[in-house]
């Protein structure tokens, strides 16, 4: 069973917030986890029930001409309410692989038909395991992007672009496997990359 409800308020043109908050109850979750006998291969096995609540808010705005800002929030409450394989109570812990909180950011700069965007990611430690006793340590990584949208040559439109992912070169955690096998959970994100690319599109 879900239930969901949110509001959305717009005082002006150059402003927005948009808020949900929803609640989902699962009988005979899906969770995965893997063995000795077999690393590397999953399996699944049902929990009993699981609850899953939270809290979504974003934010529009206009800073000054050219300029927007978008700030998206996500808290997620994800628990067994009644899990106890093989006699192991893990009632009550975080279901693993999910974030509590997190904070997605992206700054817009659009003069004509140039354009510069900074966009920042922000994660809680995320659980890992079912007992809850290790979690993936907490990390913000940004990435820079710039180009030219739309630029006209003749009957063609060019819009090439370069991009800076990871940004500061952080290490973290992209992703995580739950209840792998030999505490290999953890997934690491790529460096700081660079990457050009280059759209045309042309009419008659």
């Amino acid at each position: 069973m879900t239930l969901e409800a949110g509001f959305r308020f717009t005082p002006g043109p150059r402003f927005s917030l948009e808020t949900s908050v929803f609640t989902t109850d699962v009988t005979s979750d899906l969770v995965p986890f893997q063995v000795a006998s077999d690393p590397g291969r999953v399996f699944y096995r049902n929990s009993g029930r699981s609850e899953y609540g939270g809290l979504e808010a974003s934010l529009d705005a206009e800073l000054f001409p050219d300029g927007t800002l978008r700030l998206a929030y996500t808290r997620t409450n994800a628990r067994y309410v009644s899990f106890r394989p093989g006699g192991v109570n893990y009632s009550g812990n975080r279901i693993p692989g999910v974030a509590p909180r997190s904070v997605d950011g992206i700054f817009a700069w659009a003069p004509g038909l140039a354009f510069v965007e900074l966009r920042g990611l922000w994660r809680q430690p995320i659980p890992v395991d079912d007992g809850d006793t290790t979690r993936a340590p907490p990390y913000f990584v940004m990435d820079l992007s710039a180009g030219l949208d739309g630029y006209a040559l003749g009957n063609t439109q060019v819009s090439p672009f370069v991009r800076v992912s990871n940004l500061t070169d952080t290490y973290y955690i992209a992703s995580v496997v739950p209840n792998a096998f030999g505490s290999r959970f953890f997934e690491p994100g790529p460096g700081r990359t660079f990457s050009l690319g280059l759209a045309l599109s042309w009419g008659y």
